[in-house]
């Protein structure tokens, strides 16, 4: 008697399993999301701001110090351009990290944050600058 129960507890289990099986089968794939701008940049940004070979001062800056550049930037000219009923991309504030890695390079960090804080005021006072289309017009524009 119990060998009997045993095989149908069996039977159903394996029923259960196969029914589960042929759902799953049947649900339609996750379509993947084109990842945007930021999520690039979180994954690839060294690639990016190197920009083919134009900024060769990228490795001098960790992963932390341009991830907390990025993350001022990004705080601070948002704040700017609301304040002055205007819009700075994703990719315009990409822009203004290579800038300011790209002058850190030359002149150093110290100058780099000074530049940093200029262009910021200028945002401020003026808006973002006419000739900021970003950086990635040649890959994704």
């Amino acid at each position: 008697m119990w060998f009997i129960q045993l095989i149908v507890v069996l039977v159903a289990l394996l029923i259960v399993y196969l029914l589960m099986r042929l759902t799953y089968s049947l649900m339609p794939n996750a379509i993947k999301k084109e990842p945007n701008l930021q999520e690039r940049f979180l994954t690839n940004r060294r690639e990016m701001l190197k920009n083919n070979g134009k900024n060769p001062y990228v490795d001098l800056f960790s992963d932390d110090e341009i991830t907390h550049l990025y993350n001022l930037i990004e705080k601070e000219f948002i704040k700017a351009a609301q304040e002055r009923n205007e819009s700075i991309s994703p990719n315009q504030r990409l822009y203004i990290l290579y800038e300011i890695i790209f002058v850190s390079g030359l002149k150093g960090k110290k100058f780099g944050m000074k530049h940093l804080e200029y262009e910021l005021l200028r945002s401020k006072e003026k808006g973002i600058r006419p000739d900021n289309k970003g950086l990635m017009k040649w890959r994704f524009g």
